[in-house]
């Protein structure tokens, strides 16, 4: 058999200089764009439970109309001092507000949020705060465990339901509000894990 006389590179120069020689195409996706890609796997499900943003964004707005509201309870005060505010119990229902609105935005700076990644190597739970760096934590399917929906009903008669993720040692909130969000992200769960 004729070899040409220096190593020429490339399927197009071995088909021109070695006449009835075998082709061989290199396998791999990097290497050959023509291979599909494996569709044996699926996609991973990726669950966020991004309710603690919202807080944060709602909070700072709260703060600053009650204090234009206090300052301006505090100067109609200043400029009539025989005014509402005499008796202290306007002092004290501002006070109450107040102490309800920092520990609620201190409640949402301090909670994480939340990201579950569900793939076929195992569950991802990856917490995200704003004062310290994330943490990433691995956990099998085996050790994961979905119960049925937490409902909790409010004064006013107000349903809210709450979608639960068991690990060991650990429990997270997936999702929290209405019975249809909470049940579609459940069922995704579910699917993930099962998968």
């Amino acid at each position: 058999m004729w070899k040409p006389p220096f190593d020429a590179p490339g399927l197009l120069a071995g088909l021109l200089f070695t006449p009835y020689a075998p082709v061989t195409v290199p396998v791999g996706h990097a290497t050959n764009p023509f291979l599909m890609p494996d569709h044996g796997a699926p996609p991973p499900a990726v669950l966020r439970n991004n309710s603690v943003v919202g807080m944060r964004l709602v909070m700072p707005l709260f703060i600053v109309v009650f204090g234009w509201i206090t300052y301006g309870l505090a100067r109609q005060e200043i400029n009539n001092p025989s005014g509402p505010l005499v008796d202290g119990g306007c002092v004290l229902i501002n006070g109450a507000i107040w102490l309800f609105i920092i520990v609620a935005t201190a409640k949402a700076y301090i909670q994480p949020r939340l990201k579950v990644t569900v793939s076929a190597d195992g569950v991802l739970t990856r917490e995200i705060w704003l004062w310290r760096p994330k943490r990433e934590r691995r956990y099998a399917k085996a050790d994961a465990f979905v119960p049925h929906l937490e409902e909790s009903i409010d004064d006013e008669r107000a349903s809210t339901f709450k979608c639960t993720l068991w690990l060991p040692n650990r429990v997270l909130t997936i999702a929290e509000g209405n019975r249809t969000t909470v049940e579609e992200t459940r069922t995704r769960l579910l699917a993930a894990l099962a998968a």
